[in-house]
């Protein structure tokens, strides 16, 4: 799991892009934030330089992504690392179910998350400093070794907090212990918290509140992370930055050209236009720029609309044959066939035919009655 976000959100990329991802956003970012075009952009572009530099060299990336560190001489000692990872507490970590919509607009969500956090009373002691003893079960080392098996005739020795006083060393007496917590040193409680998804968030993107998770003596406190998972829409789908739909449109305006009215994501009606003379075949996929997804790390762009057109095919005889005739004349000449003539028949009428010839030789046979008691 990503620690933080910020580097990915600078090249405007989810946690699991690929380095030619990376390096496409990149460019893409370069030529926009460059100060030679934008000479107010030079401190974003640095920032996004740097942002690929780290996440284009796999050892920099990985510590980024377990510490969220980008500094060098914390990547180059290990065991501070792991120091810091052995001090941390674990994530809280929270789905939120949003709409396509929602990630369109963006959207503010309340959520209200239990968390375990220091008592007031004690500051997390869990009692009173005066009545604390060294515990007896681990002298006051805080861990104890315990034995386990791992093959036969092998044991190996393992180091674990001691349960008795919680890995602290020191325990208190019964009539010492604070009166809220019970001597635990920590109480429950719930945080609310604004989620703010902001517009062209992806799904699977995380939202972290650093610090606001749960809070024990002596570990650093942990974070709550909100993960997004999007609802699937029934008319529109995302591809990155571009919204993709189906577009139903009649025959009519497939051949002659016409207008047809679209209902877009964002609730607005836009009229799309096949210009006279332009045919659109079955299947055909075309786009309309900049009424895609907006571009959260580039304010007022927006990714294309991607539209598969579908055929809508007028009903059988929906033309009587005078008509007909004079529709041949406008259309293109046939090829003149030439073989076997053979009828051709409906797949569904066909199976329907089968399936009543099939009830017909269970039924009843002639000279055969059913007679009733």
């Amino acid at each position: 799991m990503v620690v933080n976000r910020e580097l990915y959100d600078l090249l405007n990329v989810q946690t699991n892009a690929t380095q030619d991802e990376i390096k496409k956003s990149y460019r893409k970012l370069a030529l926009i934030h460059h100060p030679d075009k934008n000479p107010d952009n030079g401190d974003h572009f640095k920032k996004i330089t740097t942002a690929y530099e780290i996440l284009s060299d796999p050892q920099k990336r990985e510590f980024y992504d377990n510490t969220g560190s980008t500094s060098d001489s914390q990547r180059n000692n290990p065991f501070q690392f792991m120091a810091q990872q052995e001090r941390k507490i674990q994530p809280i970590v929270e789905q939120i179910s949003v709409t396509l919509t929602d990630l369109y607009y963006g959207k503010k969500i309340e959520k209200d998350i239990p968390i375990v956090t220091l008592c007031n009373k004690c500051s997390g002691i869990g009692g009173d400093e005066k009545f604390r003893q060294h515990c007896r079960t681990c002298q006051g080392r805080g861990v104890v070794v315990k034995m386990r098996q791992i093959a036969p005739g092998m044991v190996q020795q393992v180091q674990q907090p001691c349960t008795d006083c919680q890995g602290r060393g020191k325990i208190f007496t019964e009539n010492a212990l604070c009166t809220d917590c019970h001597g635990k040193g920590v109480i429950n409680i719930t945080r609310k918290l604004e989620v703010n998804i902001t517009p062209g968030m992806f799904n699977n993107e995380q939202i972290t509140f650093p610090g606001e998770g749960n809070k024990i003596q002596d570990l650093q406190p942990g974070d709550i992370i909100f993960v997004l998972k999007e609802i699937e829409d029934e008319k529109f789908k995302r591809q990155r930055d571009d919204i993709v739909t189906t577009m139903d449109i009649p025959l009519a305006m497939a051949l002659t050209g016409g207008t047809i009215s679209y209902k877009h994501i964002n609730g607005k009606d836009y009229v799309i236009t096949n210009q006279t003379g332009t045919i659109i075949n079955n299947n055909d996929v075309k786009k309309i720029l900049s009424l895609g997804m907006p571009i959260k790390s580039i304010p007022n762009e927006y990714g294309n609309l991607i539209i598969k057109f579908n055929i809508v095919m007028p009903p059988n005889n929906w033309i009587n044959s005078n008509s007909i005739l004079q529709l041949k004349n406008y259309l293109p000449p046939q090829e003149i066939s030439v073989g076997e003539e053979v009828d051709i028949i409906d797949v569904l009428q066909d199976r329907h035919d089968e399936d009543d010839e099939d009830q017909d030789g269970y039924g009843e046979q002639p000279g055969i009655s059913c007679a009733q008691n």
